[in-house]
């Protein structure tokens, strides 16, 4: 049995896009925890007293496929807290 992936994004009240993740099924739920290894998403999450809300927007995917449609879509809706290839700095 393979594992299944879902890629997913975490919104603001407001509908703007801060993040954009994949990983095995029931990942998405690390963005409302507070201790996701994306600082500042941790710190909107705890400055906005938790008002915010996780789309999943694909599941079922592959590893692989996961990982494009992740890749895609950082490119297209640019996240707030999405870092790619340069190391996350406090705004």
């Amino acid at each position: 049995m393979t594992d299944k992936y879902e890629v997913y994004k975490a919104l603001s009240q407001e509908g703007e896009v801060l993040y954009v993740g994949y990983g095995k099924h029931g990942r998405h739920a690390h963005c409302m925890s507070g201790i996701s290894h994306n600082k500042g998403l941790n710190r909107y999450y705890f400055t906005s007293n938790g008002n915010m809300y996780v789309e999943v927007i694909h599941n079922n995917l592959t590893k692989s496929k996961a990982k494009q449609l992740e890749g895609s879509l950082i490119k297209s809706l640019k996240p707030k807290f999405n870092v790619v290839g340069a190391r996350q700095t406090a705004p």
